[in-house]
C-alpha cells in the first residue's frame, strides 16, 4: 500500500517541483516520471519512518545547509519548497539578457612649461563598464515580501534602501495565481514570448552594474517573508503529506508549534523532507484509523499492560518446545546495542537566525568514555543557538535511550496495539515504560510486540524540550550559566591494576545534579583543611558510573557463584546504563562494582526503570573483600570500578593514617562553592590480603600444627601451579590465639610472629593460656607488610 501510494504522490510532487523535466544523454525525463520513481523507493520505507516499523536502516539523503548557498543556472534544477516565517536561498537564473558595455573616453593634457618652450601631449583614457539584466528564481510561490540580497556574501540591499546606483531596478515577483509577467524580460525576448513564471517566486534585477563584482556576475542569496498560512508545523505536514497524495492527515496535536524557515532544496521523497522535521521538533507518525497522525514524542504511556498477561505462550507451540509444564516462561526479553556503536557526541549544524542564516554548529557530549564515535545531524532550519543546543542534546539522549529493545508477547486482547504507541509493563513491583517499534503475529491469537526504552513522558527532560522558533520557551531549557557542583567520591581500594601498588585514592567524580551541564572537576587536597594549603591532585571530564542500593545485599558465598541473593541499584544519572555480560566476561574480570566495601561482579543487570537495575548472579567478596559480604544495608553507595570515569591520584606513605582534608571544583565554578571533605587512607592497596585454608592438625601429645596459604594482591596468577608470589618480604605473618567461640569476638591470649605459614600450638602453650587442652581453639592470622604492618585477617576455628 505504502509503495503504490508514494509513487503516484511522488509524481505528483516531482511534477510540481520539477515542471521542466531533466535532460539526460539526450532524453527529457519529466518532473512526474523521476518522482515517480523516487516516490516508489521511498514508499518500500515508509513503514519505518511513518509508521515506527523495526526495520534496518536505511540511507536517507534530506535537504542538506549545503544546498541553498550557491547560485546557479543549470537547466532543469528543482524549485525549493520553502516553509517557515523566512528563509535564505540561493537563486537561480531562469533568465538573463544580454550585457551592455558602456565605453568612456577621458583625454588628460600635458606639458607646456614656462614661456611655452615646449610642447604639449594628450593622453586618452577609455574605459568599460558593463550591466545585465537578469532573473533568479526563488522558490515555489506565493512570498509575502522580500526582506534582503547579498552578494558574495556581502549584503547588498535590504527592504526600505535604495540600490545605490548597482542596479536601475528591482522586483519581486511573489509566486501567486495572478502573476504577470515581467517588463524588463519582454521588453528584450518580446510581446508574447515571455512567460509569467506563475507559481515561481523569482525577483528581476535592471541593469545590474557589473563593475563592483570584478566584471562577473556574484553568487546572490535572498532572505524572502512567507504567508503567515505556511508557518506553522502542522501546516507544513499537511501540505507536504497533501502533495505526496497521503490525504488526509490527522497534526492537530502539533499545532501552535511555529516554524521560522524550512527549505527542501531539492527532488526527494516525503519522508526524506519530513525526517528533518522529525529529528527538529520530536514527533512521531503512525497509522490510526486509516490516515498519517503526527503526535509528540512526549507522551504519556496510553496502556498499562498487567504483569499476568506478559509471557502469553501458545500450549500446542509450548509442547513443541519441550518446555516442561513448570518451566517459567520468559516476560520480558531484552537486549542492548554495543556502546561502541553508539555516538560520544552529537553536532547539529543549523542556519543560525541571529548570524544572517549562516551556518552554525552546536554541540552535545555524553559523558561516557567507552564510545569514541561522534555523528552529525544537519538541519536546514532556522533556529538559535539554544535551540540547536537542545536539539542536540534531545537526540543523543535518544539515541543511547533507545538503545535497550524489549521483545514481550500478548494475548489477542491488545491486538489494537500498533508501532508508535506508548505503554507501561508492570514487572516485579515496578514500571518499565516503552514505544512499539513493531508489531508481529506469533503463534495464533498471540501478539509479539518490540520496544525501545521509553522515557519520553510527562515530567521528562524531553518534555520541556523548547520547539524551534519558540524564543521563551528555548531560553527556559537553555544550558545554565552556573554549572553543576561535582560529587565526590573516594575509595581506599586494593590495588585494581599492578601499576596501582602504592598509597592513595581511587576517586569517583560526576555531577550532583545529573541534568545539569557537567564539564569536569578538578581534585585538591591537603594537610590542613584550609584551602590555602590545597594543591591539584587529579582532575577528570569523565563523569563515574555512580549510584545507591534500594535493596540491602544479603550475605552470599565466596567461593563460587551467588545465583540466590540479588540486589537492586538507582544509578545517580539515569541515562548512565549497565550490562548482562556472560558468565566467562565477567569470569576474567568484567562488571566490577563496589558496593558498601564489598567488591563484586554481576552477570546479570535487569532494568527496572530510568537507570535502575536488579544485578543478580553474582561474583561476592572479590579482590580480598570478603570481609564485607556480610552486613550490607539499603541506601549504600556504588561505583562502577571497571566503568568510566573511574581515577587514581598517589599519597605519601607517610601519610597514611593521617587526616587530610579534599575537594573537587568543577570547572567553571567558584573554588568556595565546592565542599571540603575529611579522609583518611589507610593504604588498602599496600595490605596483603586475609591468607586462606586455614587448618589444624593435633598430635597425640596435644600438640596442633597450624598452617595457612597467603595470597598474592598484585600478580595474581598461579606461576608455578603450587605458590603464589611472593609481595610482602620478608616473610612474617602474626597469629593471635583468641578466647571464646564467638566469630571476631574474644580477648587475645596469645600472640605470636610466624617467618613462614606455620605455627605449632604446643600443648604446654594451651595449658598455659586455657588452663587445660581445649577441644576446639579459636586463631587469627594475618601477614604483615613492611610497609604498612597488619594486612587483613583470617579467623577460624581449629
Amino acid at each position: 500500500m505504502a509503495t503504490l501510494a508514494f509513487s503516484v504522490a511522488g509524481g505528483a510532487l516531482g511534477q510540481s517541483l520539477l515542471p521542466a523535466g531533466v535532460s539526460l544523454f539526450g532524453q527529457t525525463l519529466g518532473g512526474a516520471a523521476i518522482g515517480q520513481a523516487v516516490g516508489g523507493l521511498a514508499g518500500v520505507a515508509v513503514d519505518n519512518v511513518l509508521f515506527g516499523a523495526s526495520l534496518p536502516r536505511q540511507r536517507v539523503e534530506g535537504p542538506r545547509l549545503s544546498e541553498l548557498r550557491v547560485s546557479g543556472s543549470e537547466y532543469g534544477s528543482a524549485i525549493p519548497l520553502v516553509y517557515g516565517a523566512a528563509c535564505r536561498l540561493s537563486g537561480t537564473v531562469i533568465w538573463m539578457g544580454p550585457v551592455a558595455e558602456r565605453k568612456s573616453t577621458r583625454t588628460e593634457t600635458h606639458g607646456g612649461g614656462k614661456g611655452g618652450g615646449s610642447s604639449s601631449s594628450k593622453t586618452t583614457t577609455t574605459t568599460y563598464s558593463y550591466d545585465v539584466s537578469l532573473a533568479l528564481g526563488l522558490c515555489q510561490g506565493p512570498v509575502r515580501a522580500l526582506r534582503r540580497i547579498w552578494a558574495d556574501g556581502r549584503l547588498l540591499w535590504e527592504a526600505g534602501q535604495d540600490l545605490d546606483g548597482l542596479a536601475a531596478g528591482l522586483q519581486l515577483y511573489p509566486g501567486d495565481a495572478a502573476q504577470d509577467l515581467s517588463p524588463v524580460i519582454e521588453s528584450v525576448e518580446g510581446a508574447g514570448r515571455v512567460p509569467a513564471y506563475r507559481g515561481l517566486a523569482y525577483v528581476v534585477l535592471e541593469r545590474l552594474e557589473l563593475g563592483p563584482f570584478g566584471n562577473r556576475l556574484p553568487n546572490f542569496t535572498f532572505e524572502v517573508a512567507l504567508p503567515p498560512e505556511r508557518t506553522r508545523l502542522s501546516d507544513a505536514l499537511s501540505d507536504l503529506c497533501a502533495r505526496a497524495g497521503v490525504a488526509p492527515v490527522q497534526a492537530l496535536a502539533l499545532e501552535g508549534q511555529p516554524l521560522r524557515g524550512y527549505a527542501i532544496p531539492r527532488i526527494m521523497s516525503a519522508r526524506e523532507a519530513i525526517e528533518p522535521l522529525q529529528r527538529a521538533y520530536f514527533f512521531d507518525v503512525r497509522e490510526q484509523d486509516g490516515q498519517l497522525t503526527f503526535l509528540p514524542l512526549a507522551q504519556a504511556a496510553q496502556t498499562c499492560i498487567p504483569e499476568d498477561d506478559l509471557g502469553s505462550f501458545d500450549a500446542d507451540a509450548r509442547a513443541a518446545e519441550s518446555h516442561g509444564e513448570d518451566t517459567p516462561v520468559p516476560r520480558l526479553a531484552s537486549r542492548r546495542a554495543d556502546v561502541h556503536s553508539l555516538p560520544r557526541a552529537l553536532a547539529v549544524q543549523y542556519a543560525d537566525v541571529a548570524r544572517d542564516h549562516q551556518a552554525g554548529v552546536q554541540q552535545a557530549r555524553r559523558r561516557d568514555a567507552l564510545s569514541r564515535s561522534e555523528t552529525e545531524l544537519q538541519l536546514p532550519l532556522l533556529l538559535t543557538a539554544d535551540e540547536a543546543r537542545t536539539i542536540a542534546e534531545r537526540s543523543l539522549a535518544l539515541a543511547w535511550q533507545q538503545r535497550v529493545t524489549h521483545e514481550i508477547t500478548l494475548p489477542p486482547a491488545y491486538c489494537r496495539l500498533g508501532p508508535g504507541d506508548v505503554v507501561s509493563l508492570e514487572l516485579d513491583g515496578g514500571r518499565l515504560q516503552g514505544r512499539i517499534t513493531e508489531r508481529r503475529f506469533a503463534a495464533p491469537g498471540l501478539l509479539s510486540l518490540e520496544l525501545v526504552a521509553d522515557r519520553t513522558g510527562p515530567g521528562s527532560a524531553l518534555e520541556s524540550a523548547a520547539p524551534p522558533g519558540v524564543p521563551a520557551l528555548a531560553a527556559r531549557n537553555r544550558a545554565p550559566l552556573r554549572n553543576s557542583p561535582t560529587r565526590l567520591i573516594l575509595l581506599d581500594l586494593p590495588a585494581l591494576r599492578s601499576q596501582d601498588a602504592g598509597a592513595g585514592f581511587y576517586f569517583a567524580l560526576g555531577p550532583e545534579a545529573p541534568d545539569l551541564r557537567w564539564p569536569g572537576a578538578l581534585i585538591e587536597g591537603g594537610g590542613q583543611p584550609q584551602p590555602e594549603s590545597f594543591r591539584k591532585l587529579a582532575e577528570s571530564e569523565t563523569a563515574a558510573v555512580t549510584g545507591c542500593a534500594l535493596t540491602a545485599l544479603a550475605p552470599g558465598p565466596v567461593t563460587h557463584w551467588d545465583r540466590a541473593a540479588s540486589v537492586d541499584l538507582q544509578l545517580d544519572d539515569p541515562e548512565r546504563e549497565l550490562d548482562s555480560l556472560p558468565e566467562d566476561q565477567v569470569a576474567a574480570g568484567r562488571n566490577l562494582l563496589w558496593l558498601g566495601g564489598e567488591i563484586l561482579q554481576f552477570a546479570s543487570a535487569e532494568l527496572l526503570g530510568p537507570g535502575s537495575y536488579r544485578l543478580s548472579r553474582l561474583l561476592r567478596g572479590r579482590l580480598g573483600s570478603e570481609a564485607a559480604v556480610a552486613g550490607h544495608q539499603a541506601e549504600e553507595a556504588a561505583v562502577l570500578l571497571d566503568g568510566p570515569g573511574l581515577g587514581r591520584f598517589a599519597l605519601d606513605v607517610n601519610d597514611l593514617g593521617r587526616p587530610r582534608w579534599y575537594r573537587a571544583v568543577t570547572w567553571g565554578r567558584d573554588d568556595a562553592d565546592a565542599e571540603v571533605m575529611e579522609r583518611s587512607c589507610e593504604g588498602r592497596a599496600l595490605q596483603p590480603w586475609a591468607p586462606v585454608h586455614l587448618r589444624g592438625a593435633r598430635a597425640a601429645n596435644g600438640d596442633l600444627t597450624v598452617s595457612w596459604v597467603r595470597r598474592a594482591r598484585l600478580d595474581r596468577r598461579w606461576r608455578d601451579g603450587f605458590d603464589a608470589a611472593l609481595e610482602d618480604a620478608p616473610e612474617t605473618y602474626e597469629l593471635e590465639v583468641l578466647d571464646g567461640d564467638v566469630l571476631g569476638g574474644g580477648a587475645v591470649l596469645r600472640r605470636e610472629t610466624c617467618p613462614a605459614p606455620a605455627f605449632t600450638y604446643t600443648a604446654e602453650q594451651q595449658l598455659a593460656d586455657f588452663g587445660t587442652l581445649p577441644a576446639a581453639v579459636r586463631l587469627r592470622v594475618c601477614q604483615i607488610s613492611p610497609v604498612v604492618g597488619r594486612g587483613l585477617t583470617t579467623e577460624a576455628e581449629l
